[in-house]
């Protein structure tokens, strides 16, 4: 079989596309992971302070809620700390603001409840 120079640049210009294809795909799968584990990690982190604020009726440290300093704690060390570990210390710190603006909501919800339930009770009322 002989080959002419014109199937040897083929083969090369086939050979650069396979390889950018594939290194496309590498870092489309790297950033698929990495949306996972960022989900998984603020998921984690939220249910994990969603089971403390339930067990020890959302705890204060120096007056301040225990997930509302993790998060602001966690983002100023993710801002500190390298690149490859602050990510995910951002990721966690989003975890705890989470739990601590639902709990927020939750107690801001009830209230309102509470205020309307009392308007109603006031408007039946004799």
């Amino acid at each position: 079989m002989q080959l002419s120079l014109r199937a040897l640049e083929n083969l090369e210009s086939k050979y650069q596309a396979t390889k950018k294809q594939v290194a496309r795909i590498r870092e489309e799968a790297a950033e698929s992971v990495m949306t996972v584990v960022r989900s998984a990690e603020i998921q984690s982190t939220a249910f994990a302070m969603g089971v403390v604020n339930g067990r020890w009726g959302r705890p204060e440290l120096l007056g301040v809620p225990v997930d509302l300093l993790m998060g602001l704690t966690g983002h100023t060390l993710g801002f500190v700390i390298g690149e490859e570990a602050g990510p995910h210390l951002h990721n966690l710190a989003d975890g705890a603001l989470a739990s601590y603006v639902t709990t927020l909501g939750v107690g801001i919800g009830q209230k309102m409840l509470q205020e309307s339930q009392a308007s109603a009770q006031q408007l039946a009322a004799p």
